[in-house]
């Protein structure tokens, strides 16, 4: 009988496209059989026959496998895996259709300051390419290579209008309209991490960091908010740590006194005192003294 090892690697970006575990396992073996019967695809992914049938069941729901009574066993076969993606894609496209005229938040409701835990690997790629997208001001962004190539066209895109966009990078990278400070330590930095990480501050308004795996491939954690008090201090130590990077970078290259001031002012979007997450702070607790009252629109 013939057999067939699956990577751990595919089958996880078949469950990204919605399918179970099981799922993914059985449409992963059958892509590279021409078919095959319920029976013998339990035995190959070594489950229950039971459990086989309905995951198949599944599959076929999906539009993952057909099915065929001719032989007088039934047997299926994956659908080619560029019909099954362009389905998928036509189907995600169908329902963004539906839900882009859904209501969005009230503005007039409080603002949401919990605490989010995100889970899903391309989950925190697509918050953070929104934060890039929705940022009128600026953003601040550490990020280890490989997900500074991931999110390299969002920066791009987000400084083409305007917005102040900065990254601490860990290895070379142009960027047009982006400002990269490099981390001195480079590469070895990452290497000595516990993967591959993201910080994002984005206008101060809202907050990301998270963790992955080496390869980019798993999140292991990562945290979204709003919470104003949060962004505040979070973007505080954001931009002195981007500083800090470009003066220590600059230092080490032998740049005079006098080119380094001209540096750090060039810096100063990212280090403005107009960040949302003040302004928030500064309407709900500054003193009602009416000598303060008309500085508010400049904090």
């Amino acid at each position: 009988m013939k057999t067939r090892s699956t990577s751990t690697q595919h089958i996880s970006a078949l469950q990204r496209l919605g399918l179970t575990p099981l799922e993914a396992s059985i449409y992963a073996f059958l892509l590279g059989e021409r078919s095959a019967t319920g029976y013998r695809v339990a035995q190959a992914v070594g489950k229950p026959i039971g459990s086989t049938y309905k995951a198949l069941e599944g599959l076929e729901s999906k539009g993952a496998v057909m099915a065929s009574d001719d032989s007088g066993a039934r047997s299926v076969r994956a659908t080619p895996i560029k019909e099954f993606l362009a389905a998928r894609r036509a189907e995600l496209e169908g329902v963004g259709a539906i839900l882009s005229g859904a209501r969005g938040p009230d503005v007039n409701e409080p603002l949401d300051e919990r605490v989010y835990a995100l889970n899903d690997r391309d989950q925190v790629l697509e918050r953070c390419r929104s934060m890039l997208g929705e940022a009128t001001d600026f953003c601040i962004i550490t990020a280890t290579p490989l997900l500074a190539a991931l999110l390299t066209p969002a920066m791009r895109s987000a400084a083409s209008r305007a917005v102040h966009v900065g990254l601490k990078a860990f290895s070379p990278i142009e960027i047009p309209g982006v400002r990269v400070a490099l981390d001195p330590r480079g590469p070895v930095a990452v290497a000595r991490g516990p993967g591959e990480w993201l910080s994002v501050t984005s206008d101060a308004r809202e907050m990301l960091i998270a963790i992955f795996d080496h390869e980019v491939e798993q999140i292991n954690t990562a945290t979204w908010t709003a919470h104003a008090h949060l962004n505040w201090a979070f973007f505080t130590g954001m931009g002195s740590d981007y500083l800090l990077a470009a003066i220590r970078t600059a230092l080490d290259s032998g740049t005079q006194a006098r080119e380094l001031q001209e540096m750090i002012a060039s810096m100063a979007p990212f280090q403005t005192p107009r960040s949302d997450s003040k302004r928030q702070l500064m309407w709900r607790y500054r003193s009602s003294n009416p000598n303060r009252r008309g500085d508010r629109s400049t904090s």
